[in-house]
C-alpha cells in the first residue's frame, strides 16, 4: 500500500478539520474554492447582462405634427392644433399659446382607434394675420416632465363685413351670413349686439348663395369703432340650439357741421375691409 508522496494519483487534496457533535469531520478545501469561484462568475455575468440591457434599451420619442388653421377674425372656433403618435394619453396635459398675446389655454386631448392623440383648443382671434401657435405637452402635474413641444400656424382673415354709418343717423345693413343646418327644424332667430351697449333683433333673409343673411337696423349715438356680433339660434319650442355667431365691424363717422351750415362726415382711419 502506497502512502504519502508515493501515491500514483499525486498528493491528496488538503483537508480542513472542523468540529461536530459526532467527532472530527473533514471537508475538501478545493471544493469550497471551486464553488466560490463559480458563484462569483455567475453574479458577474448577471450584473453585466442587466447593465447592458439598461443602456441599450431605446427611449420612446413621440412624433408631433402641427397643422395650419384657416379661421376668421371675430369668429370663435374649436379646432385641432396638432397630433402626437408613439405615446400614451395617460397623465398627459397640453397648453396652447395662440401667438396673439392672449392667455395660454389648456388643450383637449383625445385618442383615436390607431392610438394617435389629437390636441384641440378653442379661441377667437380679434384681428387678421398669420400667427405661430405653440403647443407644449407634459406628463404629470404642473411641474411634470415635458414630452413634446411643436408649432402650428393660424391664418386669420379679417371680418368680411365693415359698415360705415354716420353717428346720429339710422342705417340698415347686413351684419353677416350663415348656412342653415341640414335637417334643422324650428324657428331661426338672431340677436344683434351693436357693440355700443345696445342690442336688437335681426331679420333673417335668404341670399343668392343658398345661405341666409342677418339684417339689422341701428343708430349709433357717437363716432368710433364698434364690433357687431349676431347670435343666431334655432328654437323648436322646447330647446334652444346655437346655429352661428357672426361678427362684423362698424366704423362710425362723426357728423360735423361746417361754418356755412352744411354737414359733412369725418371717418376714422379704419379701412373698409378691416
Amino acid at each position: 500500500m502506497m502512502t504519502g508522496s508515493n501515491s500514483p494519483f499525486g498528493s491528496p487534496p488538503r483537508r480542513e478539520r472542523r468540529r461536530s457533535h459526532g467527532g472530527v469531520q473533514w471537508e475538501p478545501l478545493e471544493s469550497r474554492r471551486l464553488l466560490s469561484a463559480s458563484m462569483s462568475a455567475v453574479l458577474m455575468v448577471g450584473a453585466s447582462s442587466v447593465a447592458t440591457s439598461a443602456v441599450t434599451q431605446p427611449a420612446v420619442v413621440p412624433t408631433a405634427t402641427g397643422v395650419t388653421l384657416n379661421v376668421q377674425a371675430g369668429q370663435p372656433f374649436t379646432e385641432q392644433v396638432g397630433t402626437l403618435t408613439g405615446i400614451s394619453k395617460r397623465g398627459l396635459h397640453a397648453n396652447v399659446n395662440w401667438g396673439d398675446g392672449t392667455t395660454v389655454v389648456r388643450g383637449f386631448i383625445s385618442v383615436d382607434r390607431s392610438g394617435t392623440l389629437h390636441i384641440s383648443a378653442s379661441h377667437d382671434y380679434m384681428r387678421g394675420g398669420t400667427f405661430a401657435i405653440t403647443v407644449k405637452v407634459w406628463r404629470g402635474e404642473r411641474r411634470g416632465a415635458l414630452v413634446a413641444q411643436f408649432q402650428s400656424t393660424a391664418k386669420v382673415q379679417q371680418s368680411s363685413v365693415t359698415v360705415q354709418p354716420v353717428a346720429g343717423q339710422a342705417f340698415t345693413t347686413t351684419v353677416g351670413s350663415f348656412m342653415p343646418r341640414a335637417g334643422g327644424s324650428g324657428m331661426t332667430q338672431a340677436l344683434i349686439n351693436w357693440g355700443d351697449g345696445q342690442s336688437s333683433d335681426g331679420t333673417i333673409q335668404p341670399n343668392a348663395q343658398g345661405g341666409q343673411d342677418v339684417v339689422g337696423t341701428h343708430t349709433y349715438a357717437r363716432p368710433g369703432i364698434f364690433r357687431i356680433t349676431a347670435f343666431v339660434t334655432q328654437s323648436n319650442g322646447f330647446s334652444l340650439t346655437h346655429v352661428a355667431t357672426l361678427n362684423s365691424m362698424a366704423d362710425v363717422a362723426a357728423n360735423v357741421m361746417s361754418l356755412n351750415g352744411s354737414s359733412s362726415t369725418v371717418q376714422s382711419i379704419l379701412p373698409m375691409m378691416m
